[in-house]
């Protein structure tokens, strides 16, 4: 079934009964013709001509099948008396036939396999001494029914893509081989090979797809698309398809292909076979089919910090578990976390960091896209005040964006008071200076002295003493104190 080779068959007339011309038949083939590159018009040239007083008759055919065609006399128009019956051997040879010169009708009775009847009678003039030459064509069986490819994210079914992922620009690789094959025994090169893309489409109810077939404005690279009356088309013989690219943001492992109505994943490769029917080529299954990928998921996680000692674990009694983050869709489209869909601005997830100050997703719950981390709750002892907001993106599948080192941690002011008093005399209410209290954090074990002033008074307030002078000296009342 190679339409890129040619073979010939002859088919024989001896002319007799004619005044002057003898009866012998020695016969001769003439004429050779070329490869032919196109599906569009295979073609049969029948030669005439005249070999020591023989009309020879050679039909050239696209193929070295069986072919009948059938020979009538100059007043059998109709082709209703039969002359002769010209059968193509396996060589593409035929046997020699005697005919009168004069007008001959010629009619096609089965075609070569693969192609159409020519239901045409073909008129011949035989004039003894000349070559009379007929050319006819064989039209192939072919199909314009062509498969459509329809990109749809696989975990919400619709064409419409989660986060910052495209369905535009999967790639396809179509193989066809002009016979019949399965799976199994598929040869390593296939006849012709073309890559098309998803290409964005919109109904004219504004709904947006994204399509693939064998068209010129989808392809990508490979061979010349067959065609027929300027319409692309697809001989007998296996078709198969396979996704080679997945679009940005999703992933080709997993893709699967399903006929609409069907419920049958098909899973790398899909096979099919165009086939006849009578006069028509048949494409087997379905001619639409939705391609499903899964997109890409990731997760975060972050990292709570003291904002004066920049480290992870909290000052006194305070603590920085339970702190409250959300996590915020910045995407125009929406995405898809724990079974529902969120739009831009949204909050997808709040997450809550633990005894280490550390708060994490998991590695598969946002979609690929960008997300802001904003923090909802304090921790207890601590203040909002110098928590900012982090936005990052999900850009690789089952990695966990680590937000923990010390550049992208959040950070929190502890909270902070003051302790103030009077020492005064037992009796006397006289107030008493340069008198040293020790102050000890019950939490940590901290301790420093503060003295009174002059009134008696003694305060830890930086507006009072300085806690940059002196700082913890503990020898008077203007040494400032710090924990």
């Amino acid at each position: 079934m190679n339409r890129d080779i040619i073979a010939v068959t002859k088919y024989k007339f001896n002319v007799y009964g004619k005044k002057g011309i003898r009866s012998g038949r020695d016969s001769a083939v003439v004429g050779i013709v070329g490869k032919s590159k196109s599906l569009d018009f295979p073609t049969m040239l029948i030669f005439w001509s005249l070999v020591r007083n023989s009309v020879v008759l050679a039909v050239y055919l696209l193929f070295s099948v069986a072919c009948f065609l059938t020979v009538h006399e100059h007043s059998d128009k109709g082709c209703n008396s039969q002359l002769a019956t010209l059968t193509a051997d396996g060589n593409g040879d035929t046997k020699e036939v005697e005919v009168k010169a004069g007008t001959v009708y010629i009619k096609e009775l089965s075609a070569p396999k693969g192609y159409k009847l020519d239901s045409t009678v073909h008129a011949l003039n035989v004039e003894v001494g000349k070559t009379a030459t007929l050319t006819v064509a064989d039209t192939p069986k072919v199909t314009e029914t062509l498969i459509d490819l329809f990109k749809i994210d696989m975990e919400t079914g619709k064409s419409t893509p989660q986060g910052t992922a495209s369905l535009e620009g999967a790639e396809f690789t179509w193989s066809y081989y002009d016979d019949y094959y399965n799976a199994d025994n598929l040869p390593a090169k296939a006849t012709r090979t073309w890559t098309t893309k998803t290409v964005v489409k919109k109904d004219s109810d504004g709904t947006i797809h994204y399509v693939s077939r064998l068209a010129d404005s989808y392809k990508v690279s490979g061979d010349s698309f067959y065609t027929q009356d300027g319409k692309n088309v697809l001989p007998l013989g296996t078709l198969t398809v396979t996704e080679s690219k997945a679009p940005n943001g999703y992933l080709l492992d997993g893709a699967y292909m399903q006929a609409d109505g069907s419920s049958e994943q098909i899973k790398g490769t899909y096979l099919t076979q165009i086939s006849e029917d009578g006069e028509l080529a048949v494409l087997s299954g379905s001619n639409q089919y939705s391609v499903s990928d899964k997109v890409i998921r990731g997760g975060v996680k972050i990292q709570k910090r003291d904002l004066e000692t920049k480290d992870t674990k909290a000052q006194g009694s305070a603590t920085l578990q339970y702190t409250e983050f959300n996590i915020i869709s910045l995407n125009d489209s929406p995405v898809l976390v724990e079974g529902k869909l969120y739009n831009k601005n949204e909050i997808v997830k709040k997450i809550q960091t633990g005894i280490d100050g550390i708060a994490s997703t998991s590695a598969d719950l946002l979609p690929y896209g960008n997300y802001r981390l904003e923090e909802s709750k304090a921790p207890e002892g601590y203040l909002t005040n110098g928590a900012k907001t982090i936005d990052f993106s999900i850009t690789e599948d089952g990695k966990i964006v680590d937000l923990t080192d010390k550049s992208h941690s959040v950070y929190n002011q502890i909270k902070r008071g003051d302790i103030e008093g009077v020492k005064i005399g037992a009796g006397t209410h006289k107030r008493l200076a340069g008198v040293p209290f020790r102050i000890t954090s019950k939490t940590t074990g901290e301790s420093h002295i503060v003295v009174t002033d002059k009134n008696g008074q003694f305060s830890t307030a930086s507006s009072w003493a300085s806690h940059k002078v002196n700082t913890n000296a503990g020898k008077s009342s203007e040494d400032g104190v710090w924990f």
